[in-house]
């Protein structure tokens, strides 16, 4: 029943032509991957799929689309003076806004608060208009999420949010992110095999546009690679590479996937070279920071620790932002401080990170940490 509601939805998107006399300039706010900044797009959305956001730009010009995974946020506007409609908006948003950056952990919750508070305030005044209705539900399912990654507690009211949104609205480009969003709560609450299935709904389901499909079966080969299971994951992610353009940001990220595959089957000959190819490429900082450690275990499995200590400092000074692949790094730094470099302090340290709840919770390298730190008596 689950798939057939999936697939209902995903067959759907919503068409806004209907509508648009009525608006006014909408603004999404995504991330180029061009200028590598966070860019704003104005104009008139004409439609929405879990694949992309198109839209009129302000001032005319030929109809553009935005990939859903590089959409932060997006707001929607009304040209009727309806003032009440754009406060209301105004509130649970900025709200939001402050909430992702907000580095006391009181301000953070009075934010998400005020947030959920206003976006649950709103959802009886957007009843009639659907692309409202789901940004809204989007909102609070949203607020939920971010609560539970600090109270424990609240994982269970948020996921099934979460859920019950991807059931209602799987036509929208927010629900790539819900996905995203329910697997990370599905992994605080170490229920792997969830949040793998989370993944694998979308990756094999021919309803789902293909961008949806590919990015979802690369986490799906993250995944397998994670559990060791190489053969599976190459097979995995040949499939994707067959369906992909060259120039398709997913293609390199696939490279550095199966030269993964390669060194966990002991294929060597060829890998270091094909992983500094993709370095010296003008690929994104997550996909670096995914060739930088994959190619300290090259290293690792070459026997060259000192070489493998620097590609995974490398991520974890520079390339950051990715908190799975700043995960791993901290895990073997904490191995080769202490192998290579003979520093028990700084190896500690790297532990000591790494077994932040707040930041790594859920995560594989994280429980590791914890075990290692127990087992030590630390």
């Amino acid at each position: 029943m689950k798939r057939l509601l999936l697939t209902a939805a995903l067959l759907g998107s919503i068409a806004l032509l209907s509508t648009s006399a009525a608006r006014g300039q909408d603004a999404i706010h995504y991330f180029d991957r061009k200028t590598k900044k966070v860019e704003v797009a104005r104009g008139t959305i004409t439609e929405e799929t879990p694949a992309e956001v198109t839209y009129r730009p302000a001032g005319g010009g030929k109809a553009a689309a935005i990939r859903a995974a590089d959409i932060n946020e997006v707001e929607y506007q009304y040209r009727d003076n309806d003032k009440f409609a754009k406060l209301q908006w105004t509130r649970p948003t900025n709200a939001m806004r402050r909430a992702r950056t907000d580095t006391k952990p009181a301000d953070r919750k009075k934010d998400l608060e005020t947030a959920l508070e206003a976006f649950q305030e709103l959802a009886p005044l957007v009843t009639g208009n659907k692309v409202w209705s789901r940004h809204v539900q989007f909102g609070i399912a949203e607020v939920l999420a971010l609560q539970a990654e600090d109270d424990p507690a609240k994982l269970n009211p948020a996921v099934e949010a979460l859920k019950k949104f991807q059931a209602e609205h799987g036509t929208g480009w927010q629900f790539v992110k819900a996905t995203k969003m329910l697997v990370r709560l599905l992994e605080l609450k170490g229920d792997e095999a969830g949040a793998q299935a989370a993944y694998a709904e979308l990756a094999d389901n021919d309803a789902a546009p293909k961008e949806v499909r590919d990015e979802f079966g690369l986490l799906v080969v993250r995944y397998l690679l994670r559990k060791g299971k190489h053969a599976e994951a190459a097979t995995k992610a040949k499939a994707i590479q067959k369906g992909l353009a060259a120039d398709d940001p997913q293609a390199v990220k696939l490279k550095v996937y199966l030269a993964a595959c390669d060194i966990g089957a002991r294929k060597l000959d060829g890998v270091e070279k094909e992983l500094k190819a993709v370095l010296e490429s003008g690929a994104d900082n997550d996909v670096k920071a995914l060739a930088r450690n994959t190619l300290g275990d090259y290293y690792r499995a070459q026997g060259q620790g000192d070489k493998a200590f620097w590609e995974y400092l490398w991520v974890e000074v520079h390339y950051n932002q990715d908190r799975e692949e700043v995960s791993k790094a901290l895990y073997y730094l904490s191995k080769l401080f202490l192998d290579v470099r003979r520093d028990p302090v700084r190896a500690k340290e790297c532990l000591e990170r790494l077994s932040d709840e707040k930041q790594f919770g859920g995560l594989e390298y994280h429980r590791k940490a914890l075990a290692e730190k127990s087992a030590g008596g630390q």
